[in-house]
């Protein structure tokens, strides 16, 4: 029994505590992008509310698998999007959400954006 308690509580949603940018990288992985590159850009996002954030979460398959704390910019490389500048948020906020699944009503499957703005729980 230990073990399924330790699975369940690896794999526990996130309780997401601070105002957050999750982003779908399933995609930009397969392609052989490392999790900070595939994260940071090019996002289709309001810049003024993207730099409310606190934090920009890299989500694959479900699972928060990158959290990082920067700025958002005008993107060099795509017109009318925005890039991310950063670089790994702190231990104790990676520890609170890597590895972690995002809330199910923060599902990103077959969302037409991969990026999504997320608010703190209640």
């Amino acid at each position: 029994m230990e073990s399924v308690e330790k699975i369940q509580e690896l794999h526990a949603p996130a309780e997401i505590k601070h105002s957050v940018i999750a982003v779908k990288i399933d995609r930009a992985i397969s392609e052989g992008k490392d999790v900070y590159e595939a994260t940071r850009k090019a996002w289709k996002l309001s810049l003024s509310r993207a730099n409310q954030t606190s934090y920009l979460q890299a989500v694959q398959c479900g699972v928060i698998t990158g959290v990082f704390i920067g700025k958002w910019g005008p993107s060099d490389e795509v017109s009318g999007r925005l890039e991310f500048v950063g670089k790994e948020a702190s231990q104790e906020v990676q520890d609170h959400y890597l590895g972690k699944r995002l809330p199910e009503t923060c599902n990103l499957k077959g969302a037409q954006n991969p990026a999504r703005y997320i608010s703190p729980s209640k």
